[in-house]
């Protein structure tokens, strides 16, 4: 047994010596991609905390008994279990089926147990990267608005650990009863539709209770009202879930109960023991019984549907074009990632937009869509370059593929956000109060996602992974706060001027959308001339990679 212990501590220092290397060790610039990814970070955590402290502070002005900051702590604690159940359950497929580190791994001396206790801690990591950014800054959130002890924070930080290797270890059960039904690819896929749909509902219920409920702060509030909001928020509170117990555990901290918080943690650590050793025996089980198999039939059956395909190919560049909205149809999480931008993107001009109220808050939507659209935008044009997994190398050795495949990319990835940014733009202007003024910057929504497609691109040829088995490890560190600076940066070449021409130089609605306009066409034009071409030259000077 201990013998065991310490090779499973020497496999957990191994993976964190990998990680701290990534972030660390590097020459020049490269030493800094670590701090900047911590303050980064950092910085995205406190400003989620400050929502919803805000949140919280709003709920407590309403209901000076805490009950509707009860009924939303329970309801937001569950929307988390959703999340992470789901999310766990992609992970443990990545990690589990479709990887082939588990399978070496697996070939060394090192216990079957070992191995899969590692990989389920790795999948908790991976899915917890996250919902620790929004956990975590809720708890310190709501200990601040009722001022709580230092104990609690020790205590509330405990018990996010606990939930997420808990419930992540209850989605890999979820994963092995889906990969019963389909192969491991497609049950990912599936499973990752599911997350996000469950995110984007969650989101939904916020934006909604921030701009329903906390408006009226200020203000006399409807009684009944508030008692309807109360009790369905007191329905979500299913006591047979890792959710409630989690959100009651929490409440007692929060109310002073240390012997009833402290029997409630205890009592959580020794279930989560005891299912995250269930769940190893039994991955360990199930991959005697062939649980890998099923990839190999899911690769063999993909293998027959392109043989299918080739006939129906396309000539020329449209060939490419072909193949790029192929592969993108059959990758359920870039569909499902555009999707809920879509859904946000037009979403929100209906939250934040205010009608007869002058054009600030119409503005102020349009502007949060664009920088949404932004951020997206550049991560779904990046994601489509390790998209080719290893038939990359196939592509690689073809004689003038590689540019023509970049380019089919940058008019897919382009083509994909104008869609949104469009529609963005039209629900900005169908929400607010300036109607068809908003139309004015339609070109902008255009030209701004070919600059960032193109930026995408060129951080997708310097940091893809073309041998990722699972999707948040597509990308080598720093690439998601390249891509989260460089989103920023497009947004306000285009943003800034336009706001300068309206505020010093005063000019009107259509002149200021006009400068957007040409702001927008000429980055699109440096994007394309600029990156392009180096990503062209990247990809092409890339080693072959068994």
């Amino acid at each position: 047994m201990w013998v065991r212990k310490r090779v499973t501590l020497l496999l957990v220092w191994a993976r964190g010596k990998s990680l701290w290397n990534s972030l660390a060790r590097g020459r020049g610039s490269r030493k800094l991609r670590g701090p900047l990814l911590v303050l980064f970070w950092g910085f995205f955590t406190v400003w989620v905390g400050m929502m919803q402290f805000e949140l919280f502070r709003g709920l407590v002005v309403l209901d000076s008994e805490l009950r509707l900051l009860r009924a939303t702590v329970f309801g937001l604690i569950l929307g988390f279990f959703i999340i992470l159940f789901l999310g766990g359950s992609v992970s443990a497929t990545s990690l589990l089926a479709l990887s082939g580190e588990t399978q070496y791994l697996l070939s060394t001396p090192v216990p079957r147990s070992t191995v899969f206790r590692l990989r389920l801690f790795e999948a908790a990591f991976l899915n917890g990267t996250f919902v620790f950014v929004f956990l975590p800054s809720m708890v310190v959130a709501l200990g601040a608005v009722v001022s709580a002890g230092i104990g609690y924070y020790v205590g509330g930080l405990s018990l996010c650990l606990l939930f997420v290797i808990l419930v992540t270890d209850l989605g890999t059960w979820l994963s092995f009863a889906v990969g019963r039904a389909l192969p491991p690819r497609r049950a990912r896929e599936v499973l990752s539709a599911l997350t996000g749909l469950a995110f984007l509902v969650l989101w939904l219920a916020l934006q909604l209770l921030r701009t329903r409920v906390l408006s009226s702060a200020g203000g006399s509030v409807d009684p009944g009202a508030l008692e309807r909001l109360i009790r369905r928020g007191e329905a979500l509170h299913a006591g047979l879930l890792p959710s409630s117990w989690f959100a009651t555990s929490l409440w007692e901290l929060l109310r002073g109960e240390a012997w009833i918080s402290l029997a409630w943690i205890v009592g959580l650590a020794m279930i989560c023991l005891g299912l995250h050793e269930g769940t190893a025996r039994l991955a360990d089980s199930l991959w005697l019984r062939g649980f890998a198999e099923a990839q190999g039939r899911s690769q063999k059956a993909r293998a027959m549907r392109v043989q299918e395909a080739g006939p129906r190919a396309r000539t020329g560049f449209g060939r490419f074009l072909y193949r790029e909205s192929r592969m993108l149809l059959r990758d359920y999480q870039q569909l499902m990632r555009v999707a809920t931008l879509a859904v946000i993107a037009i979403v929100i001009p209906f939250l934040s937009g205010r009608r007869g109220e002058g054009s600030a808050g119409t503005w102020e939507s349009l502007v949060m869509s664009l920088f949404l659209v932004s951020l997206a935008g550049v991560q779904f044009a990046a994601l489509l370059i390790p998209l080719e997994g290893r038939a990359f190398w196939l592509v690689r050795i073809a004689p003038g593929a590689i540019r023509r495949v970049v380019l089919a990319k940058w008019v897919i990835g382009a083509g994909a956000t104008s869609v949104v940014a469009v529609v963005a733009n039209v629900a900005a202007s169908l929400s607010g109060s300036t109607g068809a003024q908003a139309l004015w910057a339609l070109p902008a929504c255009i030209f701004l996602p070919m600059s960032l497609s193109a930026l995408g691109i060129i951080v997708g040829a310097h940091f893809a992974r073309f041998d990722w088995d699972h999707p948040k490890r597509a990308l080598r560190n720093p690439a998601g706060l390249v891509l989260t600076l460089g989103a920023i940066a497009a947004a306000g070449f285009v943003v800034l001027p336009a706001a300068a021409a309206g505020g010093w130089l005063r000019a009107g609605v259509s002149e200021t959308l006009m400068v957007a306009d040409a702001a927008a066409l000429a980055e699109a034009l440096a994007s394309a001339a600029l990156f392009l071409t180096p990503a062209i030259r990247k990809l092409q000077k890339l080693e072959w990679a068994a």
